[in-house]
């Protein structure tokens, strides 16, 4: 059916795929089955369906919750196999691949194209874009790009008892019937495997520049978060929270790392601005040194704002350091 090759009962083997991530959770499957393509799949799940044989699916491990490993027994079905990239639509920019297809080498196809996926993660260099999507992996362009439902306009699955549902296509305004793709992003694996994907991609950004901010406490944190999203609503890629022990772990593993404060602080929020315009290329008109000094307004107003909104309001006393810090480096933005 799938071949000896795509089935594998080695034990060291089977030992890796039957342990989480974290170590903390482990199976005791006797069996891994690797096929290549979505028929592979539904004669899989067909054969297991009709002899009552359960099955986990598995894409690269790197979940944290022991989702993707047995309980038991389970047959494992692994679609590492399955690392396709199927296409680009250049015409919508619309890249297509299979589940197994490793994130990075998703990023890398889109980026030759002048594209970004919409996803961007720690773990892009071993998750598979299957596990992404059988998950909505939010990642940490989400406030950007908002979540895989989104994104996502075209999924192959195929249901436990082997029947395949092709919902692949390319067409971005697609209103014809039931939207089944999405009872799928998100469900784990529990309503059908992934096999087949097509997620719209942006155009690349020309121009990227990151900030860090400093909060004495969480409040705060989240009141920078609303202010970047009035101010810089069309420029701000990402934004992350990052507290005092994950600061120091970074420290701790570079010892190269430049701490930008004189002091430390309980709270931290790191925020990536981009822009497809370079205001920096020499070939830009009069309109687009008129864009730039726009670009540039709300950058520091919205600064300004942190600064006396956030900060002096609530009485706390944030570095001048910290502040010409962040300030310098939003002004590579703008020139």
């Amino acid at each position: 059916m799938i071949g000896n090759k795509a089935v594998v009962t080695d034990e060291e083997e089977l030992d890796i795929h039957n342990t989480d991530w974290t170590k903390k959770y482990k199976g005791n499957s006797q069996v891994m089955l690797k096929p290549q393509n979505t028929a592979d799949v539904s004669a899989i799940l067909s054969y297991c369906n009709e002899r009552k044989l359960a099955v986990v699916p598995q894409g690269g491990r790197t979940g944290l919750v022991g989702g993707s490993v047995p309980v038991h027994d389970e047959v494992i079905l692994s679609t590492s196999r399955m690392n396709r990239i199927l296409g680009f639509d250049e015409s919508y920019g619309i890249v297509s691949a299979e589940a197994g297809c490793i994130l990075s080498d998703m990023q890398d196809y889109a980026k030759v194209r002048g594209y970004e996926v919409p996803l961007d993660l720690g773990a892009k260099g071993s998750c598979f874009i299957g596990g992404n999507l059988a998950t909505n992996a939010g990642g940490i362009k989400f406030i950007r790009h908002n979540s895989l439902h989104a994104n996502c306009v075209g999924l192959t699955t195929v249901l436990a008892d082997g029947t395949v549902l092709d919902n692949m296509t390319t067409l971005r305004k697609d209103n014809t019937g039931t939207d089944l793709k999405h009872l799928f992003i998100g469900s784990e694996g529990t309503l059908g495997v992934i096999t087949q994907c097509a997620l719209i991609c942006p155009v690349q950004p020309k121009m990227r520049n990151v900030a860090v901010v400093a909060c004495s406490s969480f409040n705060n944190v989240l009141k920078v978060l609303q202010v970047a999203k009035r101010e810089l609503p069309d420029v701000m890629q990402a934004i992350e929270y990052m507290d005092l022990a994950s600061m120091d772990m970074v420290r701790d593993m570079n010892e190269q790392t430049v701490y930008p404060f004189d002091q430390d602080y309980n709270h931290y929020v790191l925020i990536e601005v981009a822009q497809t315009v370079d205001p920096y290329d020499s070939a830009n008109s009069d309109s687009q040194s008129d864009y730039t000094e726009v670009e540039s307004d709300r950058l520091f107003n919205f600064l300004e704002t942190i600064e006396e909104q956030i900060l002096v309001s609530s009485s706390e006393c944030w570095p001048q350091t910290a502040f010409q810090y962040l300030s310098s480096l939003l002004q590579k933005l703008i020139g």
